[in-house]
């Protein structure tokens, strides 16, 4: 499962030794802060991999965290928000990815839409 929030982007697995455990993994470790402070389990680096950081966690406290995103959510923007937070970077990733999930609309079709543009730079202030 990959996810987004305000925070960072992370993938969420099956642990592949313990049934009980999540692997939550990001490419940059401040996607998982606050689900190790949440958690109190640390983050582990793996240089090397997909993923380099990793936070082993129960559901339970995956479904928390996910539940702390969803009840802070007060925007109505998205990818601005991610600019806010984040910068400029994440904006244009998110804008992406939002572009890329047009090949997989109902219309199974790329649309004919204007280039992304950057937003005003008061966003990212």
């Amino acid at each position: 499962m990959w996810v987004f929030t305000q925070r960072g982007f992370v993938s969420v697995v099956n642990h592949d030794r313990a049934d009980e455990k999540l692997t939550i993994r990001a490419r940059d470790i401040e996607s998982l802060q606050d689900l190790s402070e949440m958690s109190g389990e640390p983050i582990e680096t793996t240089p090397y991999r997909d993923y380099e950081h990793r936070v082993f966690v129960d559901s339970e406290i995956y479904a928390d965290w996910l539940m702390y995103h969803v009840e802070s959510l007060d925007y109505n923007n998205f990818k601005n928000r991610v600019g806010d937070t984040l910068g400029p970077q994440w904006y244009h990733a998110c804008a992406n990815v939002w572009e890329a999930m047009l090949d997989v609309s109902d219309t199974h079709k790329v649309r004919d839409l204007p280039a992304m543009t950057e937003p005003e730079e008061s966003l990212y202030l």
